[in-house]
């Protein structure tokens, strides 16, 4: 540790985020992340009684859109306003919107401006925007990495180490997947490691964690990709077309027919 002290562990697992400490040693990788040329921004709030029930009539929100059941959606075909029920009593919105980095590297001295003015005209969200404490919004931009096969060809860090979620395959959030597979990179490691007998065993462990990170990578690359695909059609007018579909079913649609064309 930085601090000097020495931990002793059967296997070391690198849960550490998107610019995971732990993959950078095992790997060498220096960068690596793919910026997706998208801004979000998350913001969580509790609306004032005049965007509820009473503001029917008023100007304020629809009554039935901030029921607590009601998930929103709002697009003008680049910017993309989405909010849902957070818990009882409050809502948590998303925005996204396309972005240079240069320019993504600077909303953060007042996120809530530019939410602001990026909704500016957007029904409702104003209202909802305004409604957020600045302490309650954050913001970022949207990077992912290409998927690696596995991690056992690294420089360092020997059969006993590994890495999962967003350190072994971040994705961009407009699939809402990066969690779950997280999650599920966490069962089945653990069920991997439950079944181990001799964990003096370096090379069955790393055969092991091999198997076990080219099937979370193969499972979650798919994710990955269409989180990668979704950033970019998610901000284009295809979210505008009519249809009884997905947007990303609308989207595979307009594919198929310039396929058939």
């Amino acid at each position: 540790m930085k601090d000097g002290t020495v931990v002793e562990c059967d296997v070391l697992v690198g849960a550490d985020g998107i610019r995971s400490t732990t993959r950078k040693i095992i790997t060498g990788e220096r960068g690596g992340l793919v910026y997706l040329d998208v801004f979000v921004m998350l913001g969580i709030f509790e609306p004032p009684k005049a965007l509820g029930k009473e503001a029917q009539g008023t100007g304020g929100c629809e009554p039935d859109l901030l029921d607590g059941s009601t998930v929103f959606q709002m697009s003008d075909g680049t910017t993309r306003f989405y909010a849902m029920p957070y818990d009882t009593s409050r809502y948590m919105w998303q925005l996204s919107f396309p972005a240079r980095l240069e320019e993504a590297e600077g909303f953060g001295a007042d996120l809530k401006g530019c939410a602001a003015e990026k909704c500016r005209g957007f029904r409702w969200v104003e209202e909802m925007i305004a409604s957020t404490e600045v302490g309650e919004i954050s913001g970022y931009p949207v990077y992912d990495r290409e998927v690696a096969a596995d991690f056992r060809t690294g420089v360092g860090g020997g059969e006993f180490v590994t890495v999962i979620g967003d350190a072994a395959h971040p994705m961009s959030p407009f699939k809402g997947q990066g969690a779950n597979q997280g999650l599920i990179d966490a069962l089945k490691l653990g069920r991997i490691m439950g079944g181990v007998k001799d964990w003096g065993d370096g090379g069955k462990m790393g055969e092991m964690l091999g198997g076990f990170e080219r099937e979370m990578q193969s499972r979650a690359g798919v994710k990955v990709a269409k989180s990668r695909e979704a950033a970019k059609f998610l901000h284009t007018d295809v979210v505008l077309e009519e249809g009884d579909v997905t947007r990303g079913g609308m989207e595979g649609m307009k594919k198929e027919l310039k396929r058939k064309m």
